[in-house]
């Protein structure tokens, strides 16, 4: 991903560096390693990263006219 000043992006830009961190979140799952191992989900945590990728689906299918 090409990464332009912040000043700078597009929205499409933007849009994309969202859905790359959402799906980094959504993604995250208890392993055993150093960094996944500390992952405590609760239904806060996880109703805030369903409506993130809710909405920005919903923005997505907006914009290409589906």
């Amino acid at each position: 991903m090409n990464v332009a000043y912040r000043h700078d992006r597009t929205l499409e830009q933007r849009l994309a560096m969202l859905r790359h961190s959402l799906f980094s979140i959504a993604c995250l799952d208890a392993h055993e390693d150093e960094v996944t191992v500390t992952v405590d989900w609760d239904r806060e945590k996880a109703l805030a990263v369903i409506a993130g990728v809710s909405a920005l689906a919903a923005c997505w299918e907006a914009r290409s006219g589906l």
